[in-house]
C-alpha cells in the first residue's frame, strides 16, 4: 500500500507541472513551409547501453536525414580546446600559479628521472583525452557499454555515410554558459516533498535513468528543476536550449533535413527545445520507438562498418614528420615528456606520439640500453597479448615495432625509435582489426629528422632568450597551451663532438622578500650538480655583467667527460644552461650566444572589470578567470544574506594574485577602509604602507613618486635590496575608502614587461564611491551620525566607537560636543563600551576645560566602574600634573574594581612613558595598597621609578612597614611553594620543568622598595631568609639588585648560582645588563656552558637524564659568524640518542647572545647513522637560516608550499 501514494504523487506532479505530455526521445519537425522533415533525438553523453535503446525509427530519420547536428562538433574541440583562455576546464589547471617557494632551488631545475615505472607507465596508457573524447569508456562497466557513447555513435553513422555535421552551440560561449551555471543561488532551494517521498527507497540518479529508458521527459525535466540550482537551470539549459533551437531553425530554413542529437534534458516544457521550435511555427511531434533484432543488428553494423580516410594530412614536429587522416596537436603533458595526440572520430581510432626526454648525458640520470629496457618492460606493460615484435632501423635510428592485440579484441600498434636525446612512442589504438588493417598507412609516413651538422640561432615562442645551438635541437612547453603548465625547455645534440646541451627557465615572483644574486646563483648550481652526485665544481660568478651569472665546471659522476653550467638572473627569472662534453672546452658558443630578451604574448591584452574588488584594468592574465569574481560576488552576497549584524562599515580585505601567460604574477590587495578611519593627511597612509611593506624585510626604497587625478591619490615605489637586482615594484592607489596595493617582482636593469607595465598604468578603481574618503575628517561624521534619524548609521558610528578612536589630539574644536555627548546621550546597554571609549578619547586633547569635566564627571558614573576607569586613564592620558592630582582625589573619592585585575594592571601600565610625571603621585597613590588588584600595578609602578632615579626612598618611606609586612607575607608563600614542589620532584617526568627556576616578580619588586633600607636590622633580616630560598632565578634577581645599590655580595654567591646548568646562561645575562660581568665565576669553557644552559633550560631532568658535548662549529648565518654548539641527549627510556644544537654569537659589546632561529631539540640519531654525518647534514640547514626559499631535503617541507 506504501506504493500507492508514490504512484500517485508522481502522476499528480506530471499534471501539475506540464499541460503538455512530453514523452519519447525521437521527435519530428515539419510544417513552417518545410519540404523535408527533420528531427531532434535527446540522447545521453555516455557509452552505457542505457542510451542505447535505439528504434528503427530513429535509423530511419539519421538515414532519411540530408545532415546531423550536434550540441557541439568534436572534431572542432581539440581545436577550441587548446586555443583556449579555458583550456584547463579540459586539460587539467595551469602551472602559472604553482611557483615552489620553500625549496625553490631544488625544485626549479630538478630532471626527471625515467625509471622503468615511468616508461612502463608511458607504454600502458593512452592520452589522457583518447577516452574522453573518443569513447567515454568504464572499465569496470565494460561489458555493459557500446564502442564509444551516443554523441559519437551519431557522429560516426554520420560520417561514415558522408553526412554534413553542424554545430548547434559556439564553443567559446558554451564555455561561458558552463562557468555561470556554477554560481551558487542567493538562497538554497528547498527539495520537495515529492521528490523526498520519490528518493525514499531509490536514489534520484536512479530514477533519472528509470525516466529516460521509459522515455518520459516530463519526469526528467521535473527532477531537473526540483534538484537543479536556477543558475543552472537557467544557464546550463535555458539559455542554451535557445541558442540550439535558433540553430536547428537557421538550418532547416535552408531546404535542409536534419537530424539533431541533443541532451534530452534540453527537449521538454516551456523553456525546451521542442517548446522553443513550436513558437517559431514548426510542428513537432513524437514519434514511436520500435527496437526490434533489426534496429539491433543496426547498431552493430554501424560499430563495424569503417570509412577508410586518406592519411594526407602532414604534422612536421622538430625530431619527426607524419601523415594522419585528421590534425595532430601537441597537447600538455609531464615536465619529461612532449605529447601529440590526434583523434580519428570517424572509426574511433586515434594516433598518438609520446617524446620522452631520458637526461642519460647527465650520467646520474637514467643510464642503461633503452632499447632493452623497453624491451623487457612489454610484456607487463603492453595490454593484452603481443602478436608481433620487430627489431628495425628508422631512418638511421634504431627502432622496435610491436602489434598487440586486447582481451576486448582491438588490435594496438607500438613504434619505438632510439634517439640521441629521446625516445619516441608512435602508438595507433583503435576497434577490432582497423589497427591491424590500417597500421602501416600511418606507420610508413613516418619520417624521422636526421641528425645536422650546422648550428643555427633559436628563440622559444614566448621570445624571451635567443641563443645558437646545434641544429639538432627542440623545445618542451613551446606552443600556446603547453607553455602554461610548465617553463621553456630545450635539448640539443652536436654530433661533430658528441656534446649534448641543455636550458630551463624557472621563475619565483616573491613580493615580500629579496635574495642575494650571489646567493641565488651558488645555491642553483650546488643543488643541481647534488641531483647529479657531483659535489665539486669550479666556479666563476659575475655580479657585474648585465645580469647576474654564474659559470661553473666540473668532471661528470663516472668520469667520462665534463658538465659545464651557466646561471643567469633576470628579474623573477632563473635561466640554467647546461653543456656535457666528452672534453674540456675552452670556448663555448651555446652559453656566449646566449641573450636575454622582452616576453612576447599569445593571448590578448583587453579591458577587464573586476566587480568583486572594484576596478578595471588592461590585461590578459589568466588566472583568476574572468568568471571566478562572478562567483566570488554570489558567494559573498549569499553569505551577507546569512548574517543578522551590519558589517558593512567595518575594515575588510581582500587579497588575489593576477597570473600572465609567462608565469608573472601581480599581487593585488584591496581594502575597504574601516569608515571611522581616518588618515591627517595622504602622506602618513602612504608612510603607513611603506612601513607594512618593509616590515619583514631589509628593503630600500630605490625610487617613488606620487600623483593625484581627482579623488585618487597614487604612489609608485620600488624596493630593493643592496646584495641584489631584483626589485620589489608597488603602486599604492587610494580613493575615498578603497585602498589597492599592487605588488610584483622586478629587476633593477631593465624595464618591467608589458604585462606588467600595462597592469600597473592602467588600473582603475571603479567610479562607484566606497565608503568614506580617508582623509575625511570622521570626528564631525560620528556627531552627524549619531544625532541622526537614521538608525543605520547610527549603529555604524556607535559599534564603531566601541573599537576604534575616533578623537584625537588635533580634535580640540569638538571638545563641547563631545563632553556633551558623553554627559546626556542615551548610550543604552549595548554601547556601553562606546562611551568608555570616548571618555579615554577625551584624554588625548589639549583643552583647559577637560580635567574638570573629567572630575565632575566621576562622581555621576560611580554605579559603572569600566567608565570610573576610562576617566582615570583619560587623566593620564592629559599628562598634566594637575590631572594626576585630581586622579588621585578621585581614587580617594571612590576606588573602581575592573572586571579583571588587567584593568588596573593596564591603568597603571599608562604611566610608563611619562615616568617623571608618574613620580608626582606617589606617595599618595600607595594608601590604595590594601585594595588587592591594585598593591602589585602601583608597587611595579613605584619600583619602575626607582629604578630610573624618578624617585628617592623618603619619598615612600612611611610606608615602610607595610612594605616590609607584605614582603614577609610573600617570602613566606615562596617558601611554601618551593616545599610542596620539591616534594612533588621525584614524580615529574617527560615535560619536566624545574621549580628552582621560575623566578618570582612580586618578590623582586620588594626587593628594589626595600634594599634602600638594607642597613635598617628588620630588612637585613629579611634579605638573610630571602637569600635562603631555592630558585636560582630568584636568588641571581636578588643579589643583582643588591649590586646595583652597592651592597656587597660574597663571591661564592655567584659560584653558587652559576653552578645550576639552567641558571648559567640567566646568571651571566643579568649580570651584562648591569655591566658587572667581572662578577661572574670564570670558565675555560664559558660559552660551552653558556649554549648548554640555553639549550636544556626546559623539559631536561639533569637529575635523571644523560647529556655529552659533541663539538662547536663555527658557521657564518646571514652574514654574521656565529658558534653552534652540538650536544646528544637521551632520557631514561629512551633508545637512541637525540642530537640537539643552539647557536651563540658575541654582540658588539662582546657579549654572548643566543642565534636567533638556531636552536633545535630531539632529532633522533638512527643507531646506523655517523653522527658526524648527522651533524653536517644538521649544518648544512643551520647555513640557510634566512635563505626563506632554500630547504634541505629531510625537512619535511610539503606540497602546500606554493604561490
Amino acid at each position: 500500500m506504501k506504493l500507492l501514494p508514490i504512484i500517485l504523487s508522481i502522476f499528480a506532479i506530471t499534471s501539475v507541472y506540464s499541460q503538455e505530455k512530453y514523452q519519447g526521445l525521437l521527435w519530428k519537425i515539419s510544417g513552417n513551409g518545410l519540404e523535408k522533415n527533420s528531427y531532434l533525438y535527446g540522447n545521453m553523453h555516455v557509452s552505457g547501453r542505457i542510451a542505447f535503446h535505439l528504434g528503427e525509427e530513429f535509423f530511419n530519420a539519421i538515414n532519411e536525414a540530408d545532415a546531423i547536428a550536434l550540441e557541439s562538433n568534436p572534431i572542432m574541440w581539440l581545436d577550441e580546446i587548446l586555443d583556449s583562455e579555458y583550456g584547463s576546464d579540459y586539460l587539467g589547471s595551469y602551472g602559472i600559479n604553482n611557483q615552489h617557494y620553500n625549496g625553490f632551488y631544488q625544485e626549479a631545475f630538478k630532471l626527471k628521472k625515467v625509471d622503468n615505472n615511468v616508461l612502463g607507465n608511458e607504454i600502458s596508457t593512452d592520452h589522457y583525452m583518447a577516452n574522453w573524447l573518443l569513447y567515454r569508456e568504464n572499465k569496470a562497466n565494460s561489458d555493459f557499454e557500446e564502442e564509444t557513447f551516443l554523441d559519437m555513435f551519431i557522429y560516426q553513422v554520420a560520417s561514415k555515410n558522408n553526412k554534413p555535421i553542424y554545430s548547434l552551440e559556439d564553443f567559446k560561449h558554451n564555455s561561458k554558459l558552463v562557468k555561470l551555471a556554477s554560481i551558487p543561488d542567493m538562497e538554497n532551494k528547498e527539495t520537495p516533498e515529492w521528490v523526498k517521498k520519490l528518493t525514499k527507497d531509490k536514489s534520484a540518479f536512479e530514477i533519472l535513468m528509470d525516466a529516460y529508458r521509459s522515455q518520459d521527459l516530463d519526469m526528467i525535466d521535473s527532477l531537473q528543476a526540483a534538484l537543479s540550482s536556477d543558475n543552472y537551470l537557467k544557464y546550463m539549459l535555458y539559455e542554451r536550449n535557445i541558442i540550439m533551437a535558433n540553430q536547428i531553425d537557421s538550418i532547416i530554413k535552408q531546404n535542409i533535413s536534419l537530424f539533431s542529437g541533443i541532451g534530452a534534458a534540453h527537449l521538454p516544457k516551456k523553456n525546451g527545445v521542442i517548446a522553443l521550435l513550436r513558437t517559431k511555427g514548426y510542428t513537432v511531434e513524437a514519434l514511436p520507438v520500435t527496437i526490434s533484432k533489426k534496429s539491433k543488428s543496426q547498431i552493430e553494423e554501424n560499430h563495424k562498418k569503417k570509412r577508410l580516410l586518406p592519411y594526407n594530412s602532414k604534422f612536421q614536429s622538430d625530431f619527426f614528420s607524419l601523415n594522419v587522416p585528421g590534425k595532430m596537436y601537441e597537447t600538455p603533458s609531464h615536465t619529461y615528456q612532449r605529447l601529440f595526440f590526434s583523434p580519428e572520430l570517424t572509426n574511433g581510432s586515434f594516433f598518438l606520439v609520446n617524446q620522452l626526454s631520458t637526461y642519460h648525458y647527465f650520467k646520474s640520470y637514467n643510464n642503461g640500453d633503452f632499447q632493452a629496457k623497453i624491451d623487457s618492460l612489454l610484456f607487463e606493460n603492453v595490454p593484452g597479448k603481443i602478436i608481433s615484435k620487430k627489431e628495425f632501423e628508422k631512418n638511421g635510428f634504431k627502432a622496435l615495432d610491436v602489434l598487440n592485440k586486447t582481451k576486448s579484441g582491438n588490435y594496438q600498434r607500438y613504434q619505438f625509435v632510439f634517439t640521441p636525446l629521446n625516445i619516441l612512442i608512435f602508438k595507433m589504438g583503435g576497434k577490432d582489426e582497423f589497427v591491424k588493417n590500417e597500421g602501416d598507412n600511418f606507420f610508413n609516413t613516418i619520417t624521422l629528422t636526421p641528425i645536422a651538422k650546422d648550428w643555427k640561432k633559436v628563440q622559444p615562442l614566448k621570445s624571451d632568450f635567443e641563443v645558437e645551438v646545434p641544429n639538432y635541437y627542440h623545445f618542451k612547453n613551446n606552443t600556446k597551451m603547453s607553455s602554461l603548465y610548465d617553463h621553456t625547455e630545450l635539448e640539443a645534440y652536436d654530433a661533430n663532438d658528441n656534446n649534448f646541451y641543455y636550458l630551463k627557465r624557472a621563475s619565483l615572483f616573491d613580493t615580500q622578500f629579496i635574495e642575494q644574486d650571489s646567493f641565488e646563483l651558488n645555491r642553483i648550481a650546488d643543488m643541481f650538480l647534488k641531483e647529479l652526485k657531483i659535489d665539486s665544481s669550479t666556479k666563476n660568478m659575475n655580479l657585474k655583467k648585465q645580469y647576474p651569472e654564474l659559470i661553473t665546471h666540473s668532471t661528470l659522476p663516472d668520469s667520462s667527460g665534463y658538465i659545464s653550467l651557466k646561471i643567469v638572473i633576470k628579474g623573477a627569472y632563473y635561466y640554467l644552461l647546461a653543456n656535457v662534453s666528452p672534453t674540456q672546452k675552452t670556448t663555448n658558443p651555446f652559453f656566449d650566444s646566449f641573450t636575454l630578451k622582452d616576453f612576447s604574448y599569445t593571448f590578448e591584452f583587453k579591458e577587464k572589470s573586476d566587480s568583486s574588488m572594484f576596478f578595471t584594468v588592461t590585461s590578459n592574465h589568466l588566472l583568476p578567470n574572468d568568471y571566478e569574481q562572478v562567483y566570488d560576488i554570489a558567494s559573498d552576497k549569499k553569505a551577507a544574506k546569512k548574517k543578522t549584524k551590519d558589517t558593512s562599515f567595518e575594515y575588510k580585505i581582500k587579497n588575489s594574485s593576477f597570473y600572465s601567460e609567462n608565469f608573472e604574477r601581480i599581487d593585488l590587495e584591496f581594502i575597504k577602509e574601516h569608515q571611522y578611519k581616518e588618515f591627517e593627511h595622504i602622506d602618513s597612509l602612504w608612510s603607513s604602507e611603506i612601513k607594512y611593506i618593509q616590515k619583514t624585510n631589509h628593503l630600500v626604497i630605490l625610487d617613488s613618486s606620487s600623483t593625484k587625478k581627482g579623488d585618487i591619490f597614487s604612489l609608485d615605489i620600488v624596493f630593493g635590496d643592496t646584495n641584489s637586482t631584483r626589485t620589489i615594484i608597488a603602486k599604492i592607489i587610494v580613493k575615498h575608502a578603497s585602498i589597492y596595493v599592487l605588488k610584483t617582482t622586478g629587476d633593477s636593469i631593465s624595464q618591467p614587461s608589458k604585462f606588467i607595465s600595462q597592469f600597473f598604468e592602467t588600473f582603475t578603481p571603479f567610479d562607484t564611491l566606497i565608503g568614506s574618503s580617508v582623509l575625511a575628517d570622521k570626528s564631525e561624521m560620528f556627531f552627524n551620525a549619531i544625532y541622526s534619524n537614521d538608525s543605520i548609521e547610527k549603529e555604524r558610528a556607535l559599534e564603531s566607537a566601541k573599537s576604534r578612536v575616533i578623537f584625537n589630539k588635533d580634535d580640540g574644536k569638538y571638545v563641547d560636543q563631545l563632553m556633551q555627548t558623553i554627559t546626556n546621550y542615551p548610550f543604552g546597554s549595548d554601547y556601553i563600551e562606546a562611551k568608555e571609549q570616548l571618555i579615554m578619547d577625551l584624554g588625548k586633547i589639549d583643552n583647559d576645560r577637560i580635567i574638570p569635566f573629567l572630575e565632575s564627571l566621576y562622581p555621576t558614573v560611580e554605579d559603572t566602574a569600566m567608565y570610573q576607569i576610562a576617566v582615570l586613564r583619560a587623566l593620564i592620558r592629559q599628562k598634566d600634573k594637575e590631572a594626576l592630582n585630581k586622579f588621585i582625589k578621585l581614587l580617594d573619592y571612590d576606588i573602581p574594581l575592573g572586571s579583571n585585575k588587567d584593568d588596573i594592571k593596564y591603568l597603571f601600565r599608562a604611566f610608563e612613558d611619562s615616568l617623571a610625571l608618574a613620580s608626582t603621585i606617589f606617595p599618595r597613590v600607595l594608601d590604595f595598597t590594601f585594595v588587592a588588584d591594585y598593591k602589585k600595578p602601583i608597587y611595579e609602578l613605584l619600583a619602575q621609578l626607582i629604578d630610573s632615579n624618578h624617585i628617592k626612598p623618603k619619598q615612600y618611606a612611611k610606608f615602610y612597614k607595610q612594605i616590609v609586612r607584605e614582603a614577609k607575607i610573600e617570602l613566606k608563600s615562596q617558601i611554601s611553594y618551593e616545599q610542596a614542589e620539591g616534594a612533588k620532584e621525584k614524580d615529574k617526568t617527560y615535560y619536566y620543568s624545574s621549580y628552582k627556576n621560575k623566578g618570582n616578580d612580586f618578590l623582586i619588586i620588594y626587593t628594589k622598595l626595600l634594599l634602600p633600607f638594607y642597613n635598617k636590622k628588620e630588612v637585613k633580616t629579611y634579605f638573610n631568609k630571602l637569600l635562603t630560598v631555592q630558585d636560582y632565578k630568584l636568588l641571581t634577581d636578588v643579589y643583582c639588585n643588591m649590586i646595583t645599590n652597592n651592597i656587597s655580595v660574597d663571591k661564592s654567591a655567584w659560584n653558587y648560582l652559576a653552578n645550576d646548568v639552567i641558571n648559567y646562561a640567566y646568571l651571566y645575562q643579568e649580570l651584562a645588563k648591569i655591566k658587572r660581568l667581572d662578577l661572574f665565576p670564570e670558565d675555560d669553557n664559558l660559552k660551552q656552558n653558556i649554549a648548554k644552559s640555553m639549550l636544556y633550560s626546559s623539559s631536561f631532568n639533569f637529575s635523571k637524564d644523560t647529556l655529552e658535548f659533541i663539538t662547536s662549529k663555527e658557521i657564518t648565518i646571514q652574514n654574521k659568524v656565529s658558534h653552534v654548539y652540538f650536544f646528544k641527549s637521551k632520557k631514561p627510556k629512551d633508545d637512541n640518542w637525540s642530537l640537539d644544537y643552539i647557536g651563540i654569537h658575541q654582540s658588539k659589546d662582546n657579549l654572548i647572545q643566543e642565534e636567533n632561529l638556531v636552536k633545535e631539540k630531539n632529532n633522533k640519531i638512527a643507531k646506523d647513522k655517523d653522527i658526524d654525518e648527522f651533524i653536517k647534514e644538521k649544518i648544512k640547514s643551520i647555513e640557510i637560516i634566512g635563505h626563506k626559499r632554500a630547504r634541505e631535503e629531510d625537512d619535511n617541507s610539503s606540497y602546500f608550499d606554493f604561490f
